[in-house]
This record gives structure tokens, sequence and C-alpha cells, in this order.
């Protein structure tokens, strides 16, 4: 398993992800993340998938670094901050958020 950032994954690949994922919300569609990047004042993007070995994505973790903060999300609400990822992939994403 490996992961990639968010831009080089794309959104068509990103949100049928999120489509087919029961846990996700709006907030994890490209099209929200994309306006987060753009519009958030000194954010920095680490959104990221994982990807397996057969090439598909196994999860997706919207994260944002903003004023020295990590943030999971993308959302304005702290109800759907969490990542649609299945647990394989969770263990990988946070070591790269620690790294």
């Amino acid at each position: 398993m490996r992961l990639k950032r968010a831009i080089e994954v794309g959104p068509a690949l990103w949100d049928a992800y999120v489509e087919r994922h029961p846990e996700s919300w709006f907030w994890h569609r490209y099209g929200w993340l994309s306006y987060t990047w753009e519009y958030r004042l000194k954010a920095s993007d680490l959104s990221s998938a994982a990807i397996d070995n057969a090439g598909q994505i196994v999860g997706i973790m919207p994260a944002f670094v903003e004023a020295g903060i990590v943030r999971l999300d993308g959302c304005p609400a702290p109800l759907f901050d969490a990542p649609a990822v299945g647990t394989e992939a969770l263990g990988l994403m946070i070591e790269q958020l620690a790294s």
C-alpha cells in the first residue's frame, strides 16, 4: 500500500471512492476540498489517498495544516470531520501526518 496526494489522484477517482464509501460525506468530495484549498488563508493541503497493490483507492484522508494545526477535514462542522478510510489504510495515513 502507498499514499498519493489528492491532487495526484484527481477529482474523478477521488469522488468515485467517496461515492462508494458508506461513511463519506459531502465534505469528503474533491470539489469541496479544492474550494477549501483555494479559499482558506494560510492552509497547506496534506490530503491523501491510500492506494492498494492493485492500484485501487482503499481510503482517503482530507487533511490541512492551518495556522500550525493539522485538521483532518475540510468541513466547517466537527460532526463530519472524520476521514473515509478502511482500518488498514488509517495507520499509514496517520504515520504520514506524524512525519
